[in-house]
Order: structure tokens, then C-alpha cells, then sequence
């Protein structure tokens, strides 16, 4: 019982000591989002380099989805702050945010627990 308890005290501990570090990491992580370059990256890990197949070299510069895939999917977008465009037809969904590296993840047919699978805009 004094397992959970004594775990969250020491993530806050950590992250109480760590703070400045963790913001620099989380500001700097948004900000490269925004800069919208380089690949995107549908798998892999620190301890698991991605495959090539799990590589987008060539990313889209966002995503369309339809009236029916945005109703699905609204409410998994605001919860992980994924900026949208509304359309009349649906939403866009650009790849310059701060989540950048997330979206992908979310909409591309590509990525193996896709939420929906959105129509890549390649019309940079």
C-alpha cells in the first residue's frame, strides 16, 4: 500500500530537482516541432534505432481528414495538444506544431496504432 505513495514522492522529488532541465528539454522539443525539418520517425527508440521502413524522409506537410475521421478522433487530438485547422469538409492538421513528431503517429497510415488514417498533404 505505501508502494504508489512513496513512488509519486520521488517522481515529484525528481522532477522538483530536475525542473529547469525538463523545461529546457520540453521548450526546446516544441520549438523544433515549429521548425518543421528533417524526418519523422514511426518507430525506433534510444535503445532501438528505427528501421528504415519506420523512417518518413520525406514528411507531408500535414494531414486531411474528413468530417467522420475528425468527430472520431477531436477529442484525442485536444488531449494531446495537437493543433487543427477546421474545415468544411473536416480538418487539418499541419506538421509545423509543437507535435510535430506526434501527428504522424496519430494520422499516418505508415504508423503501426494510427488513430484514423489521414490523407498526407504533400503540397508544401
Amino acid at each position: 500500500m505505501a508502494s504508489q505513495p512513496s513512488a509519486l514522492s520521488g517522481l515529484f522529488t525528481y522532477s522538483d530537482q530536475r525542473r529547469t532541465r525538463l523545461e529546457r528539454a520540453t521548450d526546446a522539443a516544441r520549438a523544433e516541432g515549429h521548425r518543421d525539418r528533417g524526418p519523422v520517425y514511426l518507430g525506433g527508440a534510444d535503445n532501438d534505432p528505427a528501421e528504415p521502413s519506420e523512417v518518413i524522409q520525406d514528411p507531408p506537410c500535414g494531414y486531411r481528414l474528413d468530417a467522420a475521421q475528425y468527430a472520431d478522433i477531436k477529442d484525442e487530438l485536444a488531449l494531446h495538444g495537437v493543433t487543427v485547422k477546421r474545415r468544411k469538409s473536416g480538418a487539418y492538421v499541419p506538421l509545423r506544431q509543437s507535435a510535430r513528431a506526434l501527428v504522424p503517429l496519430l494520422l499516418d497510415e505508415r504508423a503501426p496504432y494510427h488513430m484514423v488514417t489521414a490523407r498526407p498533404d504533400m503540397s508544401c
